[in-house]
């Protein structure tokens, strides 16, 4: 059960929403903007067993997701911030920053299959903690480009204009 899921909204505020389930419990997404334009989620804490929160631009087309900003959260368990799966109308302009990843699968991810994947750009992630999270002990704490792209090419999702400040992360396009 996803708890909350804005769809073709604008001007969206989520301000210290705090969201708990099981960790272990499937489909139980926090926040899931789709096809939704400039929202700002700040000083939440989410603790999932899915995504956190995920962006999505819509199954069929629609109106691509656009001006997401997720700064100054807490994630626990979970899967991070996640774009997709549904980004087959784009997402552009997502900032997440200044924000902690405790415990979770991923902390930043995009995904996406052949039949849902769109253009993705845009993107920045800056200030990032990663604590125990999966991809920390795998060593970088965000995938590297080189699986990113092998995702992407497996996925048909377009990366244009990624970056990583101030995370260890490459930055690439």
């Amino acid at each position: 059960m996803f708890h909350v899921v804005p769809s073709r909204c604008d001007e969206l505020l989520f301000d210290d929403v705090k969201i708990i389930t099981p960790f272990d419990a499937p489909n139980t997404d926090g926040i899931d903007p789709s096809n939704c334009h400039n929202v700002l989620i700040r000083h939440c804490f989410i603790d999932t067993g899915d995504d956190n929160i995920a962006v999505k631009s819509g199954i069929g087309g629609g109106v691509a997701t656009t001006g997401i900003t997720v700064t100054d959260c807490t994630f626990k368990h979970g899967h991070g911030v996640s774009i997709g799966s549904e980004t087959d109308a784009g997402v552009r302009n997502l900032l997440v920053q200044k924000c902690t990843f405790e415990n979770t699968d991923n902390g930043l991810r995009i995904k996406s299959d052949r039949k849902r994947g769109g253009v993705v750009e845009n993107v920045l992630y800056r200030d990032i903690t990663l604590k125990k999270s999966s991809e920390v002990k795998s060593g970088s704490g965000v995938r590297d480009w080189r699986s990113l792209s092998r995702h992407t090419r497996r996925s048909a999702i377009r990366l244009a204009a990624k970056y990583f400040g101030n995370s260890a992360a490459a930055v690439f396009s």
